[in-house]
Order: C-alpha cells, then sequence, then structure tokens
C-alpha cells in the first residue's frame, strides 16, 4: 500500500490515511499479553522501517551530486519525486510511532489493575530467559521488580542502593552534602543532624527517579554518572531522570526530538548557587565572577594584539574559520527540496516573469509554525560544527560552548543610590537604546490645484450600464442572471470561462450520470453554455473583419480584425468600477500657492500641456477625453514557428495612471488586430516592398481610427457618453499619445530610419547637444503633399522627395492625417524601456566591457554582496546571450559600483551622468527642479562622453536612442511624466490579449478563435461586476492579484506575519502620495527560539553584542536608577537564551507607483547556511533623521533580529518571573556602525563614502536598537580602486575596509540616500 504512491507527487495525508490503515490504534487492552505483543510488534516494525528511510538523505545527496557530472535525462525528475516521496513517508512513520506510544501510555493510565497484571505476567515471562540479565545492575534483583504495582513503588532494597551510593561513593564527608542526600534522609537539610524517620511521599518520588534511570541506562549499556561535586547537588541526574521518563532519551541539545528538551551539562547548577546565601555559595560566587571578568578581558586583548596589522575585528578570524571548515567539508551542499519539475522558461517580451525567475531572495532554510527547522542534520554534521564552534568559542572566550553562558551569568550588584541615581555614564547608552521620540512626519507643502473652469459640464444624469442592464429583467431573482437560467447556471458558465476549460472537458463532466440533473443546468454542452455568454452585451464594442488588397495584387488580401474606438472609449468612459476614479477637467498643480510657472508640477496626464491646451479649442463645457495608442508586434509562439499577431491597445488619459497600468483593472482595451502577412517579394524591389508594407500600416490603421477624426472634431457636436456614474457629458476623444519603439516610432511619424522622428536633426548631427528645428504635423504633411505634386509632374517619387527632408513618404495619406488638435510628432511618448535599458545602457555596457575587458567587469560584478531587490550574477553578465529589460535593469543597479579604479573618473562621471539620468526620467512626479537635475546630467554626459571616444570604445554618438533623451522633458511637460504610457504596460497585455487567446485556439485560423476568445473573457468580466453590483455585495472583484499578474519584489508575506510601522514620510527630493508607512514584517514565530548569549555573539559575528544589550538594558530603567557604564557591564543577565529572527520584510513608503518590497537576512552560519548574510541597512540614528537624505542617518550591518524575553529568571531565588514592565516588548536589533556620512558624496560616483566602526580594542562598535529605527536596507560596494583576489561576495563585506552606499540600487534608494 506505501509503495503505491512512491512515484507520482504525493502529499503527507496520503502517506497518513495508509499508515493509519495498516496500524491501527488498539481501543481496548482486552487480553494483556496479546496487547503487549501486538503494540510491540508494530513499534519494531515501525521502527525497521524508520532506519530503512533514513538512508534516503544520503541517497539523495548523492544523487544530487551524480547529476552535476551530465547532462539532464528525463528520468531524472521521477527519481527526485521518489526520493522526495520517500523523505516524507519517514516523517510520516516516526509521527505514527510517537503517536501509537502516546496512545499506548494513555491505555495504561487508564487501567492501573490490568497494567499491574500485565507486569506481573511480562516479569513472568522474562525471569527466566537467558538474555535478560540482571547483574548489570549493581544492589538491584528481580525480586525489586516483584513489589512494584498500583500504588506500590520502592522497597527496602532500592532505599538501601542509593544509602550506600550517597554514603560510600561520593567524595565528601559521608556524602551528606549532596542535595538528594540532605533532601530525603535527613529533616534538617543544611547541618545534617536530625534523621528522618520515614520517606515522605516527594522523597520516594525523587528515589524513584533516580532508581528508573540507573535501571534504564544500564539496560542500554549507558551510565548515569554520579555527580561528586557538592555544588552540583544531584540537579544534574534529576533532570536525565525526568527527561528518560517523558521523553524516552537522554539526548544532548542538538540532537533532541522535535517534542523533547534540549539540556546542557550544567543545567540548572547556576539557579541552585544564585538562590543559596551561605557563605561558601557567596565566595564561590564571587570568585567566579572576579575570574570569567579578566578572563574576557585578556581574551579580547590578546586577539586584538595577535591580528595586529589587519582589520582589528576581533572576530573577523575566528568566524571565517568556522566557514572554511563547513565548506571544506561539505564543499556542494545540495538543495533541501530538490525541484520535482522543470522550470517553464520566461518568454523574451514578459520583464514580470523574469521578475520571478531572478528572484534574489530565496531561503536556505525552511521554518516551520513552530519556528523549527523542518530539516533535521543528521548527527556526525551537527557534531562537526558544535566542534568548530567550540573550537572557536575557546580561543574567543576560553570556554567551551555548553560554558559559555556561564561567562556572561554574573549578578548585577546592587548600586549604591547616589551613584545609580547620578545617571553618570547613562548618556551614551541611553543615545544608542532609546527610539526616536517622533514619528517622522513633516506637514505637507502646500500644493494648490488650479482645475479648469469650465470643463466637464455635466449635461443630465441617466441611467448607468448596470443600471441599463437591469432594466433588462423582469425584478425576478432568478432572471436577474439573463440569460443564464440561475446564479448557478451563471457560475459554472464564469467559472468554465475564466479557468479556460476545454470544451471536450465541459463535455465530459456534464455526460457523468446526474451531474446536469443536479446542478440543475439548461445546457446540454459546452457549445450551449457559450451561446448564453455570447448573449452578454459587448463591452467595447462590436468586431468587424476588413480585407485590403493593392490594386496591380488583388489576389493578395491583408485581413484587419477592429472594433469602434469610439465604443471602445465609451466602455471605459462608462464602467461603473471606474467611475470614482476618471478626472474630467485639465489642471495645474503648483507646489505653494503663488501659482507661478516655475512652481509647476508635472504628473498625471491632466496636469501636462496638451490637455489644457487642447481644452481651449474645443467648445465651452466639453470634456477631452486624452486617447493613448499603442502598438507593437509580438511574437506567438517560441521554440518553433514564426506566428506572430499585430496588436492595437487602447485607453485614456482620464484614467489615473496607477490604474491604467494594472492589467486586471479593464483599463485598457484591444480594438485591433492588424495583419501580420507580408506582401509577396516576387517582382518588387526592397524599397517598393518597404513602402508597400509602410501603405499598408497607414491605411490599416486609418480604417480602424476613422471614427475618432468625427467624434473629436472640434467644430462638430461631440460625443455624449454616460459615466459610471450616469452622468452625461458632451466628450471630444483626442489623439493625445502614440506608444511604440523606435522603429514604429518612425513608421507612425514618416521619418527616415536613423533620424529623429520628434525634431528635423540630421543624421550626422544627432550628436549635437541641442535640438533641432521641431517636426510638426503640419510640416510633415506639405513635405509629403509637395512630393507628391512633384511626382505628378514627372518628377522623382514621392518616396525618394521625401527622404531629401528625412521623411518616409509614399504615395499614400498617413492615418493622422485629418486628426483635430493633433501633432502626431509630440504625440510620441518616451520609451523608458527601448530608448534606455534596451538602447543606451545596452550602449555603455558595451563600451565597458571593450575598455576594462569582458573577465574583469564580469570578475568584479561576482564578488558583490547579495542586496535585497538586487540580482547577483554569479557568472558575470558576458554570458548573457540576448539580456531581457529586466536582467539590464539590475546591471544598471551594479554597473557603475564595478568601474572604480578600472576606468578614469572622467569615464565614470559620465557613465553615472547617464545612470542617474535614467532613474530621474521615471520619477512619478516633477517639478521645475527635478526637470533641472535631468538637464545637468544631460550636459554632463555630453562634458565627459569624449572618453569612451579617446579610449576607443566609440567612434562617434550619431545614435537616435541618445538624441531621444534631449526630448524627455518636454515631453513630461507636455504630457506628463514616463510612467503614464510607458511601453512596458502594453507589452504585458500581450498575454492576455494575444498570447491566451493562441494558447486556446486549436492553432488554425487563429485570429477569429482569439477575437472570440478575448470577446467572451471581457464579457464574463463585465457580467461578474454587474452582478456584484445588482446583488449589493461589499466589494467588486480584487483586480490588483488576479491571474498572470506579479506580485511586488523580495518578499511572500505570511498570513502570520506581524507588521510594525513607523511614521508616513513626507518632503525631500521628490514627491510622494498619501499615506505612505514603512512596513516592517516578522514571521510570528522565531527561526530560532532558544538561542544562546554566546552563540549570538559567536555565529553572527557580534563580539560586541553582549555589552551593547547590558547598556541597552542599563538605559531602559528610569532615569535616576540607571548605573555608570562600568558598573552595567559588570552586570548579569537574567536570562540565557533569545528568541532570534533571520529574516526582516521591509515595505518602503510609496514613494514610487508600487513599494518595492524588500527581504533583508541577519542569517547566521547554521548546517543548512554553509556560510552567513548579515545585509546592510541604514539606521535613523538621532532626532534629526527623515524619511529620505542621510542627515540624521548611519549605514550600519543588522547583525541580530530579536525580543527581549517576557519571562526571566530571578536572582534571587532562580524561579520564573515576568520580565521587567520597563523593558521594550517590541522587537529589536543589533547592528555595527559604519562611520557617519560625510557632508558631500564622491564627486565622480556620487556616491557616499563610509567606513567600518572600530573601537580600540578592535571590537567593531555597534549598539541595540528598537527595530522601528531601521529606515531602508542599503547595498555597500567596495570603493577601493584594486580589489583583492580573495575576495567574493560572501566575505567581501568583512575582508574590505571601506565602501561606497550604492544610491542605485533601485528607483526608491535613489529617491532617499542623497
Amino acid at each position: 500500500m506505501l509503495t503505491s504512491f512512491i512515484s507520482t507527487v504525493a502529499n503527507n495525508s496520503i502517506y497518513q490515511n495508509a499508515l493509519d490503515q495498516l496500524y491501527p490504534v488498539l481501543p481496548s487492552l482486552g487480553s494483556t499479553t496479546r496487547a503487549y505483543s501486538y503494540f510491540d510488534s508494530q513499534m519494531k516494525q515501525l521502527q525497521d522501517l524508520s532506519i530503512e528511510l533514513s538512508s534516503v538523505s544520503t541517497l539523495r545527496n548523492d544523487f544530487l551530486v551524480s547529476m552535476r557530472s551530465h547532462d539532464k535525462l528525463s528520468s531524472e525528475n521521477l527519481a527526485l519525486i521518489v526520493l522526495r516521496n520517500l523523505d516524507i513517508l519517514l516523517i510520516e512513520v516516526q509521527n505514527k510511532k510517537t503517536y501509537l506510544e502516546v496512545s499506548w501510555w494513555k491505555l495504561l493510565d487508564e487501567c492501573p489493575v490490568t497494567v499491574e497484571n500485565l507486569l506481573t505476567d511480562l516479569m513472568n515471562e522474562t525471569r527466566n530467559r537467558p538474555e535478560e540479565s540482571w547483574k548489570t545492575v549493581r544492589n538491584i534483583t528481580y525480586r525489586d521488580f516483584s513489589t512494584l504495582g498500583a500504588g506500590r513503588w520502592l522497597n527496602d532494597e532500592i532505599i538501601n542502593y542509593f544509602i550506600d551510593k550517597w554514603c560510600y561513593r561520593s567524595r565528601n564527608t559521608l556524602g551528606f552534602g549532596t542535595f538528594f542526600a540532605g533532601t530525603c534522609l535527613f529533616q534538617d537539610k543544611t547541618s545534617c543532624l536530625t534523621a528522618k524517620r520515614y520517606l515522605t511521599a516527594d522523597d520516594e518520588e525523587r528515589v524513584v527517579l533516580m532508581w528508573l534511570t540507573e535501571i534504564l541506562g544500564s539496560m542500554r549499556g549507558e551510565s548515569v554518572p554520579f555527580q561528586p561535586n557538592a555544588f552540583d547537588c544531584g540537579v544534574h541526574t534529576l533532570w536525565h531522570l525526568k527527561h528518560v521518563l517523558e521523553y524516552r532519551g537522554v539526548n544532548d541539545g542538538s540532537h533532541s526530538q522535535k517534542d523533547g528538551l534540549s539540556f546542557t551539562t550544567n543545567m540548572d547548577r547556576s539557579a541552585h548557587i544564585n538562590q543559596k546565601k551561605d557563605d561558601l555559595h557567596v565566595n564561590y560566587r564571587t570568585s567566579q565572577d572576579q575570574k570569567i571578568h579578566q578572563l574576557f578581558k585578556d581574551t579580547v586583548k590578546k586577539a586584538t594584539r595577535d591580528r595586529a596589522g589587519r582589520t582589528p575585528h576581533s572576530i573577523g578570524d575566528i568566524f571565517p574559520d568556522i566557514q572554511r571548515q563547513v565548506r571544506e567539508r561539505y564543499p556542494s551542499p545540495p538543495s533541501t527540496f530538490a525541484p520535482l519539475v522543470e522550470t517553464p522558461q520566461p518568454e523574451e517580451d514578459d520583464d514580470e516573469v523574469y521578475d520571478k525567475a531572478m528572484d534574489v531572495d530565496s531561503d536556505d532554510e525552511v521554518d516551520n509554525t513552530e519556528g523549527e527547522l523542518l530539516c533535521f542534520p543528521p548527527p556526525n554534521e551537527d557534531q562537526f560544527l558544535r566542534q568548530a564552534m567550540n573550537t572557536s568559542l575557546q580561543e574567543l572566550y576560553g570556554a567551551d560552548i555548553e560554558e559559555a553562558d556561564d561567562l556572561f551569568n554574573f549578578l548585577l550588584p546592587e548600586g549604591d543610590d547616589e551613584e545609580a541615581g547620578s545617571g553618570v555614564g547613562s548618556s551614551s547608552a541611553t543615545s544608542s537604546a532609546q527610539p526616536m521620540q517622533r514619528t517622522l512626519e513633516e506637514e505637507d507643502d502646500k500644493m494648490t490645484w488650479q482645475w479648469h473652469g469650465t470643463a466637464g459640464k455635466v449635461l443630465r444624469v441617466d441611467k448607468d450600464v448596470h443600471k441599463q442592464w437591469l432594466g433588462l429583467s423582469s425584478g425576478k431573482k432568478d432572471d436577474a442572471y439573463s440569460p443564464f437560467a440561475s446564479q448557478l447556471e451563471w457560475e459554472i458558465s464564469h467559472w468554465a470561462v475564466k479557468e479556460k476549460v476545454s470544451q471536450s472537458s465541459f463535455n465530459r463532466l456534464l455526460k457523468i450520470p446526474q451531474v446536469k440533473e443536479k446542478l440543475g443546468v439548461s445546457f446540454d454542452n459546452a457549445r450551449s453554455m457559450l451561446n448564453k455568454v455570447d448573449q452578454i452585451p459587448e463591452r467595447g464594442g462590436s468586431w468587424f473583419v476588413k480585407q485590403l488588397s493593392f490594386k496591380d495584387r488583388p489576389q493578395e488580401e491583408f485581413t484587419v480584425r477592429y472594433r469602434d474606438p469610439v465604443e471602445a472609449i465609451k466602455a471605459l468612459w462608462g464602467d461603473p468600477s471606474l467611475a470614482k476614479d476618471l478626472v474630467y477637467k485639465p489642471a495645474k498643480l503648483f507646489r505653494n500657492s503663488r501659482l507661478k510657472e516655475e512652481d509647476r508640477i508635472f504628473s498625471e496626464m491632466w496636469t501636462g500641456g496638451f490637455w489644457n491646451v487642447a481644452q481651449t479649442h474645443i467648445p465651452f463645457g466639453g470634456t477631452v477625453a486624452p486617447v493613448i495608442l499603442a502598438t507593437d508586434k509580438t511574437q506567438l509562439t517560441q521554440l518553433s514557428g514564426s506566428k506572430s499577431a499585430y496588436p492595437v491597445y487602447l485607453t485614456i488619459g482620464n484614467i489615473p495612471k496607477d490604474l491604467r497600468r494594472k492589467p486586471g483593472s479593464r483599463a485598457c482595451i484591444l480594438i485591433a488586430y492588424l495583419s501580420v502577412d507580408k506582401p509577396v517579394k516576387k517582382g518588387l524591389s526592397k524599397t517598393q516592398l518597404k513602402l508597400r508594407n509602410y501603405q499598408l500600416f497607414h491605411q490599416s490603421m486609418a480604417m480602424v481610427l476613422e471614427p475618432l477624426k468625427v467624434a473629436g472634431d472640434p467644430t462638430g457636436p461631440g460625443v455624449e457618453m454616460v459615466g459610471g456614474d450616469g452622468a452625461v457629458r458632451r466628450v471630444y476623444p483626442l489623439l493625445a499619445t502614440y506608444v511604440c519603439d523606435y522603429p514604429e516610432q518612425c513608421l507612425v511619424t514618416c521619418t527616415k530610419y536613423g533620424t529623429c522622428p520628434k525634431c528635423q536633426q540630421k543624421a550626422d548631427k544627432l550628436h549635437l547637444p541641442t535640438l533641432a528645428e521641431p517636426r510638426t504635423q503640419r510640416w510633415t504633411t506639405e513635405k509629403i503633399q509637395a512630393a507628391k505634386e512633384d511626382a505628378k509632374r514627372g518628377g522623382r517619387s514621392v518616396h525618394s522627395r521625401t527622404m531629401v527632408d528625412d521623411i518616409a513618404g509614399g504615395n499614400y495619406d498617413p492615418f493622422w492625417l485629418g486628426f483635430p488638435v493633433t501633432n502626431i510628432h509630440r504625440c510620441i511618448a518616451p520609451d523608458v524601456l527601448h530608448q534606455m535599458y534596451q538602447g543606451v545602457l545596452k550602449y555603455l555596457i558595451g563600451w565597458v566591457q571593450r575598455i576594462i575587458g569582458e573577465e574583469e567587469l564580469d570578475d568584479r560584478i561576482r564578488k558583490l554582496p547579495p542586496t535585497p531587490g538586487v540580482r547577483h550574477f554569479a557568472k558575470g553578465i558576458s554570458n548573457l546571450t540576448q539580456m531581457s529589460g529586466t536582467e539590464r535593469k539590475h546591471i544598471a543597479r551594479v554597473l557603475l559600483a564595478c568601474l572604480v579604479g578600472k576606468i578614469e573618473a572622467r569615464g565614470i562621471t559620465a557613465c553615472r551622468s547617464l545612470l542617474h539620468f535614467i532613474h530621474l526620467a521615471q520619477y512619478p512626479s516633477h517639478d521645475q527642479i527635478t526637470l533641472s537635475y535631468m538637464i545637468t546630467e544631460l550636459k554632463t554626459w555630453h562634458d565627459n562622453r569624449d572618453y569612451f571616444i579617446s579610449e576607443g570604445a566609440r567612434e562617434h554618438f550619431n545614435i537616435p536612442k541618445f538624441h531621444s533623451l534631449l526630448h524627455y522633458v518636454d515631453s513630461i511637460q507636455w504630457i506628463g511624466t514616463t510612467d503614464n504610457c510607458n511601453t512596458e504596460a502594453f507589452e504585458r497585455l500581450h498575454i492576455d490579449f494575444a498570447k491566451e487567446g493562441w494558447r486556446a485556439s486549436n492553432k488554425r485560423d487563429v485570429f477569429p478563435q482569439m477575437v472570440t476568445f478575448i470577446s467572451r473573457q471581457e464579457k464574463v468580466a463585465s457580467f461578474d461586476f454587474y452582478q456584484s453590483w445588482a446583488s449589493n455585495r461589499l466589494e467588486a472583484p480584487d483586480t490588483s492579484h488576479q491571474e498572470g499578474q506579479e506580485s511586488p519584489i523580495g518578499l511572500d508575506v505570511d498570513q502570520e506575519e506581524e507588521s510594525h510601522k513607523i511614521g508616513r514620510p513626507k518632503g525631500g527630493k521628490s514627491l510622494r502620495q498619501p499615506d505612505s508607512a514603512l512596513l516592517l514584517n516578522l514571521a510570528k514565530n522565531p527561526t530560532e527560539p532558544r538561542k544562546t548569549l554566546a552563540s549570538v555573539s559567536l555565529l553572527h559575528g557580534a563580539p560586541g553584542f553582549l555589552s551593547a544589550l547590558k547598556l541597552f538594558l542599563n538605559s531602559c530603567l528610569p532615569f535616576g536608577k540607571q548605573a555608570k557604564k562600568a558598573t552595567a557591564l559588570k552586570g548579569v543577565f537574567p536570562f540565557k537564551t533569545l528568541e532570534i529572527w533571520h529574516n526582516l520584510g521591509l515595505i518602503p513608503p510609496k514613494i514610487l507607483e508600487e513599494p518595492e518590497k524588500a527581504l533583508v537576512k541577519a542569517s547566521p552560519l547554521t548546517i543548512h547556511n554553509k556560510s552567513s548574510r548579515f545585509d546592510t541597512v541604514i539606521v535613523l540614528e538621532n532626532d534629526e533623521a527623515e524619511s529620505t537624505a542621510v542627515r540624521g542617518c548611519r549605514a550600519a550591518r543588522l547583525r541580530v533580529i530579536f525580543r527581549l524575553p517576557q519571562m526571566i529568571k530571578d536572582p534571587d531565588s532562580g524561579f520564573p518571573v515576568k520580565a521587567p514592565a520597563h523593558w521594550p516588548k517590541e522587537h529589536l536589533a543589533y547592528v555595527t556602525w559604519y562611520s557617519r556620512f560625510k557632508s558631500s558624496p564622491d564627486k565622480a560616483t556620487g556616491m557616499y563614502k563610509v567606513e567600518p566602526s572600530i573601537g580600540s580594542n578592535g571590537v567593531p562598535l555597534g549598539a541595540v536598537i528598537p527595530l522601528s529605527n531601521i529606515r531602508q536596507n542599503c547595498m555597500l560596494v567596495p570603493s577601493k580602486a584594486v580589489w583583492d583576489n580573495h575576495w567574493d561576495s560572501d566575505n567581501i563585506l568583512d575582508e574590505c575596509s571601506s565602501f561606497f552606499v550604492n544610491n542605485l540600487q533601485s528607483k526608491y534608494t535613489y529617491q532617499t540616500i542623497y
């Protein structure tokens, strides 16, 4: 039964059910002997099975290693599935074994008399067995067992055995100094003068525990040694006895079972010593404290002296040694969970899919809900790690890890009242411990909106689209779902269409007996169900099909499928889900109330110049609908074939840009599929063939967009449109923006390829830092018309004549001819993806590689430290054949950091200016100041770019994409910021509007099927929203996380996370959205629930942690109660362990359109982590700190994330008590500091330089801070010109002594670190 699931993907529940059938729990004892035999047989079978399965881990590791030495085989996935299932089976076998034991004990407890009979039968059965030897237990015979029973535990032989042990085998006088002897034998436990006449029930319980441990240990061949030291007092033995009874074994801390306890060898020795008040105990405590304090000082001095001449981290030589030993022993650690299926390759044009594939923040450890590791290390690995830790701890502290608790476990002497109240020395502690005394909030700039006074006039209020649909029904409940017979019928149809269930699968479902009758649906098959879906009104208008052909070749037909763009605009205008967000009038936004042009702010399209100018050309009270068009040919097939589609998308600028960019918001509509067929080449020259393609595009677009010319005519009546709220306005749709890449920009604007589509600059003058005369629609039209007239008179062809003026004209009219209030050249939007990342940055990377060499650049990129949100290119970048836009974005984040020392300062400045321009161009809001930054960076580029020519990397800069940067400022002022109409947003639509339809088709005559597929998807989405409104549901369906949309970068937030907020950030270099707050997310349960203080200090590379924690606790005391710094540092911790977290989720304020999440790590060396990782952060150091800029902040390395215990041990009694009320309840962090920021950044790189802060004793300076004082993560990169060969991504933060704070790490970082 168990093996039937081995070769298929199974889960825990399958094996649980199988084991429950094979090994059922006994309902009652019945025959006691038979019951025990049955239970014993079950346990032996499970134990044997567990032993066999325990070898799977080694087998899997060997298999994974062998996989790396050959090409991938088709059978490997099946093998990985089998190995994974065996792992699951092992876990369930162990769980089943434990469950049977607990059930058996419970059954025994409920039947004491039956158990007594069972015990007697078993003892009689085993009395004469030769393999049962009772001689191994001294002073205990078989007869002692005959007295055992319900309520009868001890006899005189057992008591005499321990009297003999206490009196004759201990090393002090009569053994009476031991705790158990004094407690069990004498009334006066201290003087041992008056003997007891009888043993109490408590005495018997203690002796029984000790006796059973002796028996069980001897039967297993293990000894439980008697503790001769008077101060051990037998507590060691007592705890081990209790552990045996409760958890079936004596385990050390590293090998304890999941349900068991973990103990160190000294156990509760310290608690006993601290609660004793006699002179002997007090003197011992004092001497130990003095020895430990002196030993610690000597060790630190020795560590600093031995490493003189190197970076004086006192732990710097020890911690890497542990890593080195682990790496040498386990050079290629296998993945804990191997993938079961092959991961599909992402498409080249799908940047969001690439983002998922490039996740750089994957965990090396897997936590369960209890905060423990799911995978327990083999004993030999754990023993090896502990041995390495012991050696290192001995070198650093002069003690084993087991004894390191006591090293710091000294009491805080009660300070003199005058000394505690003086507050001397508390200032420094307080400054590093207290949280910020204010939130990061400032008053908003008094921004002023100046809205157009007459635009957007409401003519009347009519029924919105939902009320119109409601009017079609009779008012009956079931009729509300017409054309569907009932709600259930609608929900089934909705499910089938949205989940893309094939028609054959749906038909098979309905053919199952009684399914159709039980569901009560009226359709018999998928066809009849889809017919009902098709009866839902079209959202964006009906589809039309037209054939185009050339006069001389009528047999060549080119099919265009389209729908009326005005109907598409009506659908967007009247969508109730968008009604609350639409804007109907233009505005001017100012930073203050002066209303000066120099105070203008540009963001949304209605803040730009186009809408404000267009409003003056239409009739009074009219409403402008700025039309945004986008075209982009896309491949439908990936690996084979050449199937492609040429979609045309439409949206309007009245919809906010954040909403337009979300695919699930339905704010963009597909209005056409242009023909992808090519004219036959036979009989045509290259120029003729090219001109026919041009003509085909323009005539197709003219046919599709013809209704817009009439609707937008300012001399006409416009179009009355009903909004989602029922308000009727007179709308004039005007072509405002056209989004496409450079080749299509030339095609759309009839511009000669290689020149600028926005100005008249010649191809050989594109390197000039100034713009030429702008191209205008009138100028281009006049040139084409003049060429046509010349051709009629027998002159040169239209194309040849227009090419003289850098116009790619022909004997046809451009589609935009006759569009009112439109200049097609100013409609061309900036293209961040293709112009900057796939253009400018592509050139820049190539030039840098030629200058410094591909191998050298790869080497530096490989050595950069891993950083949240930044892809780590472990193999460099030279082997990337076809870089996606996302890959180039990540390269742009680290490129500048790798150039120091490799190219001259002039070259670095040139690179920096371009990279800064790329970041500035993507600001979601601009004012005259930020626009001036863009102009300054372009000027810096032009002043320093000759460096690449002098180095032979480039001969000239007549590159259209570089020239296009000069137009960005004007475009932002005209149509709003670049995120209004970036090509990335429209390329994402290819999945929903092209590729999904292609996959759903039968791959023959696909475009009619794709149109039908898209139409049905739109219909069910609209009808679903209507039903939500009609049934008065709480909200429309959430569209922000629909299938296919990627979640933001770095972090998956668990439902059981805790969040911590600091105040809303305001002010700074860029404009901010309201209601912004930094969120800090931690898992509900700690990664390491009970980690000793010594282990934290060692494994987290934090030798100053304990001192910083003492100063922090001292600073938490009320003013006047704080001790001097020297006194506080001698204090004793009232706890031995802390709760430790390894990961911190950061969700920064909403400065950009979407928060950029980051997963910050403070992950130490473990069995599963062969190297540690401690990320760097920006910390709010004092009250001058802001949410942006570096003033009042400091760079730091996050070493420990922890929380103070809620229960501590009372220093007098040793019993657990609640932690002091003045201790902070929030999570804390220990950070090691870098030097404070200087007044200005490095001139060439524009980055601030910092160095690790080291104390005079060689220990890194650090502090314990509230976790909420962490503002953001940051990336540190070496600032040295020469990088050592032994540096790598794991040790570079430890080995390098000088860093730059990389402000190009992300858009958020660029806007906050300056």
